[in-house]
């Protein structure tokens, strides 16, 4: 897990992943209404080629390049969805102290 931090303390450009964009990608991929950060994407009934095309369809939309390191970690079927621009935000937070 401390090798996928490093690479999204160098690849700051993941922070535009909001839970915005992540959820009108991951719903209008999934047919369903709404994603629910508490359930994995396998349990909100995707498969390994959904998440391919969720990973595909983000870096379309933000025009970003998302490293398979972080797209297997963060992007696979028994992973819950995760909001980057917070995790970015919570992690500048901490560094200065402020929790």
């Amino acid at each position: 897990m401390e090798k996928i931090i490093n690479i999204l303390n160098n690849n700051r450009n993941l922070s535009k992943i909001n839970s915005k964009v992540l959820s009108e990608v991951v719903t209008t991929l999934g047919g369903i209404d709404k994603l629910d950060y508490n359930l994995t994407y396998g349990e909100q009934g995707f498969d390994e080629l959904d998440m391919v095309e969720v990973v595909m369809n983000l870096e379309r939309a933000l025009d970003i390049s998302i490293p398979d390191e972080v797209a297997i970690v963060l992007f696979e079927t028994n992973s819950k969805p995760i909001d980057l621009t917070k995790w970015y935000r919570d992690k500048k937070l901490e560094e200065l102290g402020i929790t």
